[in-house]
């Protein structure tokens, strides 16, 4: 208060002397302040005491909060998972209970033995099974905690019959206030509380501990009972009268051996076209039976059919994978299979064990590893500890758990990170700790839901190999979104859409069956002639077609039926190697290309279904034509001033609509509080809240009685202690005049105690008074009643009439501060940089934000205080200034790879956009000593460009540099050394890998603001934003971006970065967590976009076949430099190891011969793969070349030996990779 009476002591001597010209700051500013007791008061148990009892029964509520939130979380992802390891329910509880019983423990302590805090507990575990998501439960518990306890209040003042008071003691709130009420009020009278009379009155103390006592049992069983009844998305759902059943207690262990349905039969051999036969090296070994299963999901409007009746085996010994869209049922199936949900219909036996009986599924647990689609780990935990708690869940005997931990450790390569905490991870290092997990114990049945997403290249190459490895007598069961890990990994693929079976078979059969035939890939040189070359392959092959051109290499697709006459056309391009053709390669269709055949066969047929609920929708076709016209329309016109004008606009509208959302949640707040608060505590609101919330006037009749008037316990007279040693009439009389009664003393006869709630301590120095103001502890508002009281007995000194009245007001101090959470929101999921990226003119932020926050701001302050000063706070901090050093780069390249040192040249040019020995180091964690820190190098000396009309690929793994090369090219990261150039009259187009999307914004939203921040006129941007909208966001377009899946939150980024049409686009990893038919509409977006050749890109990926789909060069960056650069082709020729060949026979005792005749052919080949009638090599370059005696020597083969087919394809540009990253970084997984 030392601060506040030299405020108010100020503002009233300013006041005294502009109204009498009279100086009294001497006096004024002597005011000092002195906080007195007051003599002991035993008050009654009323209920505005109630709050005392209100503050211990809410003292855990943020522990319930944390409880909930964390509880809730556990279950809803590891406990339905857990449970399919072995975990039982008991074990479950009972480990939450004891763990945060001891959490509570000290803070219980120091309440003495209060048993609320471990009943709450058990309360927590019951909403958290009644109600399945976090923010739910815990606002669910609070309220009940705040009602409950608000309900005991009616206990303090009134007698409730005992039986309602048993009813209501089973909220744990109320029988634990009640019981607190017991006590004080055996303390009020002096009688104190003990074991002798615990049993007075009808409901006693006892009674309350009981009842306690009893909540606590009742809660975890109740826990039990719902988390069994109603499970969430994960779990399988008990029947309501589970624990009546003896077979529930007394569990059998018996199997289920039956013969196969004959439905299954029936369905196999109906669509026998469409599922390739199993070899008969298979018969009778089918580990997993799917018969007609279906699964639906109700919403509010309407069943959602996730599995429309699915009939199919999957084999011992045989790697099958799930393969389709997303949403396709991939998951929803695996689900069922793990017993983390169950079927609508249907039945599924794995071995001898039916999933729908409760009793075989204890069994099924057993067998099983599984590695679901989220991460399975505890945060807190180490990579390490993780392992040891599952494999002990596991049932993996305790002398063996070290064993069985170091083993997966080493196994899956994560050894060197076994001490480190789960949630320092990376999202690829998580991925590869779950997949261990799964593999804890050696299941017989493995089954993945995408084991490798987030992987690099070589971790899924080191999966694969794992994999194939653990093939034998096992069952793995996977799904993927990647086509070329289905077609290596998996001996039999099964493609599911709309929840049925499309087709299964092996990668040939499906090849043969929707594949488009051959690729046919050249590497040219500049003298070549394309029509002419277009004319020498359809002289040969008649239907082949021309699929695209780039600066140095042809594509052609070449039918099936036309193998035979490969070994022509390859002898025809060989003699034509003067026509420019440097190299050339083939590969045969890819699963990508089925997929997209099937997935459009399937959308046909949806069509069809659906179509008088889809007339509004784009048709293939206009699709198309839309991909190709997005080049042609929506270029930003606006400039200059209009532009910036625009984007203000369009920033006051972000902020206004995320305080719109943010106003929702204030108002649901304060319905809530006002429902429970009003009616219970209305005494309260109007006799004491009423006069702390709302403006009063302080004057002296609050604490002190006038002349005449007799004193009482809320108002007392004015003590004035003269100290000065004389008379000091003029001031009593100054104080008389104030209608108060006074009390005058002299001496040092005031006590430690108070008496009265106020007293005024006078004392002479410098010919001056000086004043010190005493309060009591009760009197909240005393001292500047005491000050108004001195400044207007000084006034009175003075001859003036005039009166200084003053008013308590609460005030609500408005600033930058509560703008900050949506600024900083902006910086936290990168928005503020995609802005920036985009155009965005800085002060045009900062202005729109201002817009919309200012007049907000003025309104309040003008309410309150009408001072314009205060409203100039929202401006501070809106200056952003940023510095940006770069020094010369401190190393000379060498040993560079012939095509980078070409690059590097090029960069001389005048490209789009130039990369010219970019560096960048960052300060090293781990440093060599406390005074000098290591630096790390994340790029080092990369150059590279981007000439108009291409596609620029960067490839390289995990903490390779190329977002970093990203960053710095958009200035998100400050350069070390190097230089960027990019197109001054154009602007850039980023998809960032992390989503800049704001949560409560909808899709159309965000298109609408960040066409008005690139500057696209509004007639324009309702068009182009149509355009964007039919890349298969039209059902997402008026949702809320934090209710999108991970594929359409990818799609959303990629369209906000194409508006615009930006000179330069940079894709980083724009295609993660799409399905193939959206990756490949993806691709033909960024080839649709460059075709005008006035624009460029560069796309970071993972994914080696969308490099080769989109790029026209590559290079692959291994630990900040460029390793190797060109063409696809190009370094598929240059880097490439072989080609694969795969056979199929007719004849099984044929394959021995057949194996001699293809090493006499291949002296050098790799037999990869032998099952039955399927055999796979991989051959060298050198002994595969020229392709037109290779094709020769196949087709007499074929003849010879009747092959039923065969395939021979150039490897993949993972080959390329492999070669870089192993040969030049060993050891680097």
């Amino acid at each position: 208060y030392r601060g506040f009476l030299s405020l108010q002591s100020s503002i009233d001597a300013a006041i005294i002397e502009t109204t009498t010209n009279h100086s009294v700051w001497e006096e004024m500013k002597s005011i000092s302040g002195v906080r007195m007791g007051s003599s002991s008061i035993i008050p009654s148990i009323t209920l505005e005491h109630g709050f005392i009892f209100f503050t211990v029964a809410m003292s855990f509520s943020p522990f319930m909060h944390f409880l909930s939130i964390s509880l809730t979380r556990e279950k809803r992802k590891l406990k339905a998972l857990m449970k399919t390891m072995g975990l039982q329910d008991a074990a479950f509880w009972l480990s939450w209970s004891l763990l945060y019983t001891v959490c509570v423990l000290i803070m219980a302590s120091l309440l003495t033995a209060v048993t609320l805090p471990y009943l709450q507990i058990h309360f927590c575990f019951m909403l958290s099974s009644l109600l399945k998501k976090p923010k739910v439960t815990s606002s669910v518990g609070f309220i009940l905690t705040f009602f409950s306890t608000c309900l005991s209040f009616i206990t303090l003042v009134t007698k409730l019959p005992a039986p309602l008071e048993w009813a209501l003691g089973l909220l744990c709130p109320f029988a634990f206030i009640t019981g607190i009420s017991k006590i004080l009020h055996l303390e009020k009278y002096g009688i104190g509380f003990y074991f002798s009379n615990m049993m007075e009155e009808s409901y006693a103390v006892f009674t309350a501990y009981v009842l306690l006592i009893f909540d606590s049992v009742l809660y975890m069983l109740l826990a039990i009972y719902f988390d069994k009844v109603l499970p969430d998305k994960y779990g399988m759902k008990y029947p309501p009268l589970f624990c009546l059943k003896p077979s529930y207690w007394c569990k059998s262990r018996r199997g289920y051996a039956g013969k196969r349905p004959e439905t299954e039969q029936n369905h196999e051999r109906i669509f026998n076209d469409s599922m390739e036969p199993v070899p008969s090296e298979f018969d009778g070994k089918e580990a997993i039976r799917l018969n007609n299963i279906k699964k639906t999901y109700k919403t509010k409007n309407k069943k959602i059919e996730a599995l429309r009746g699915l009939f199919l085996n999957i084999y011992e010994g045989q790697i099958t994978a799930l393969l389709g869209h997303s949403g396709a049922g991939k998951t929803t199936l695996l689900n069922i299979l793990s017993g983390l949900s169950q079927p609508s219909d249907g039945s599924a036996t794995i071995y001898k064990y039916k999933l729908s009986e409760m009793e075989d599924l204890e069994e099924i647990r057993a067998l099983f590893g599984v590695c679901p689609q989220f991460n399975v780990q505890f945060e807190v935990l180490t990579v390490k500890e993780n392992l040891r708690v599952f494999a002990e869940i596991k049932g993996i005997r305790a002398v063996e758990v070290e064993y069985e931990v170091q083993k997966v450790l080493k196994r899956m390569d994560i050894i060197k990170i076994q001490d480190t905490q789960a949630n320092k991870l990376s999202g690829g290092q998580k991925r590869k700790l779950s997949l261990g997990i799964a593999m804890l114990g050696d299941p017989e049945v493995l089954l993945l839901d995408e084991p490798t997403a987030g992987l690099d290249p070589r971790s899924r190459h080191y999966v694969w190999t794992l994999l194939k490895e653990r093939r034998a007598g096992r069952v793995i069961l996977f799904s993927t979104q990647f086509m070329d890990e289905a077609d290596i990994l998996a001996d039999r693929k099964a493609f599911i859409s709309h929840g049925r079976i499309k087709c299964v078979g092996s990668s040939l059969f499906l090849k043969k069956k929707w594949g488009i035939g051959y690729h046919l890939r050249m590497h040219v040189s500049e003298v070549c002639d394309s029509e002419n070359i277009s004319s020498l392959v359809r002289q040969y092959i008649p239907d082949a077609t021309f699929t695209g051109q780039s600066e140095n290499e042809l594509s052609y697709t070449l039918p099936l039926e036309n193998v035979d006459k490969f070994p022509d056309l390859f002898c025809g391009l060989d003699s034509h190697s003067g026509q420019g053709i440097i190299n050339y390669g083939v590969s045969m269709t890819t699963l990508e290309d089925v997929f997209l055949k099937l997935e459009g066969e399937a959308a046909t047929d949806q069509e069809v279904r659906l179509f008088a609920d889809s007339l509004d929708a784009f048709s293939a076709d206009e699709m198309e034509q839309g991909l190709l016209s997005l080049s042609d329309t929506g270029k930003a016109t606006v400039t200059g001033t209009a532009l910036w004008r625009q984007q203000v606009c369009a920033m006051a509208r972000i902020r206004f609509l995320k305080l719109k959302h943010e106003d929702k949640t204030l108002r649901s707040i304060l319905l809530l509080c006002g429902l429970f608060m009003l009616p219970l505590a209305i005494h309260l609101i109007v006799l004491v809240l009423w006069k702390q919330l709302n403006s009063w006037e302080l004057s002296s009749g609050l604490y002190f009685f006038p002349p005449g008037k007799q004193s009482h316990k809320e108002v007392t007279s004015l003590l004035v202690l003269n100290k000065t040693g004389s008379s000091i009439q003029d001031f009593i009389h100054a104080l008389e005049t104030q209608n108060i009664m006074l009390e005058i003393a002299t001496g040092e006869n005031i006590t430690e105690k108070l008496i009265h709630n106020g007293a005024i301590q006078v004392s002479w120095e410098n010919q001056s008074y000086r004043f010190t103001v005493m309060c009591s502890i009760e009197t909240i508002n005393c001292f500047p009643v005491l000050v108004n009281i001195i400044s207007n007995a000084l006034l009175r000194t003075l001859n003036s009439t005039a009166q200084i009245r003053i008013w308590s007001h609460p005030f609500f101090f408005v600033s930058v501060i509560t703008s900050l959470p949506g600024i900083v929101q902006d910086y936290k999921i990168k928005a503020r940089s995609q802005l920036r990226v985009s155009g965005l003119f800085p002060s045009a932020y900062w202005c729109g934000q201002a817009l919309v926050d200012i007049p907000l701001y003025l309104i309040l302050l003008f309410s309150m205080t009408k001072d314009i000063l205060l409203s100039l706070t929202p401006l501070i901090g809106r200056i952003s200034p940023r510095k940006e050093i770069t020094h010369q780069n401190p190393e000379e390249p060498e040993e560079e790879d012939e095509d980078v040192q070409a690059e590097r040249a090029k960069v001389r040019e005048k490209p789009i956009i130039i990369v010219n020995d970019l560096r960048k180091e960052y300060k090293d964690k781990k440093a060599s000593s406390v005074f000098k820190k290591r630096k790390k190098a994340a790029t080092k000396n990369v150059s590279f460009c981007v000439k108009k009309g291409e596609v620029f690929g960067l490839l390289g793994p995990n903490g390779a540099g190329k977002s970093t090369t990203i960053n710095m090219i958009t200035g998100e990261t400050t350069l070390t050394a190097g230089q960027v150039g990019e197109n001054p009259t154009g602007f850039l187009g980023h998809c960032p890998q992390e989503n800049p999307l704001w949560p409560n914004l909808t899709v159309q939203q965000h298109l609408e603001v960040y066409a008005a921040v690139k500057g696209l006129r509004k007639e324009d941007a309702v068009v182009t934003i149509k355009r964007y909208v039919a890349l298969e966001l039209q059902d997402h377009v008026k949702k809320v971006t934090r209710k999108l899946s991970a594929g359409v939150t990818r799609k959303v980024c990629f369209a906000l970065s194409m508006l615009g049409n930006p000179t330069v686009l940079l894709l980083d990893e724009p295609s993660t967590g799409m399905d193939p038919k959206g990756q490949s509409r993806m691709w033909k977006a960024i080839r649709a976009a460059l075709k005008n050749k006035e624009q460029g890109a560069i796309l970071t990926t993972h994914y080696m076949e969308e490099a080769e789909a989109v790029c026209d060069r590559v290079a692959i960056m291994v630990c900040g430099k460029l390793r190797c650069i060109g063409a696809v082709q190009y370094l598929k020729s240059k880097f490439g190891k072989g080609y694969l060949l795969e056979i199929k026979v007719k004849d099984p005792a044929q394959v021995d011969s057949l194996h001699m005749e293809i090493l006499r052919i291949f002296p050098h080949a790799d037999r990869q793969e032998r099952v039955s009638s399927l055999l796979v090599y991989k051959i060298p370059m050198q002994e595969a070349l020229p392709l037109s005696q290779t094709f020769s020597k196949l087709e007499a083969a074929k003849r010879t030996f009747g092959l039923e087919e065969y395939s021979f394809s150039l490897n993949t540009l993972e080959q390329a990779w492999d070669f870089k990253v192993i040969h030049r970084t060993p050891g680097l997984l």
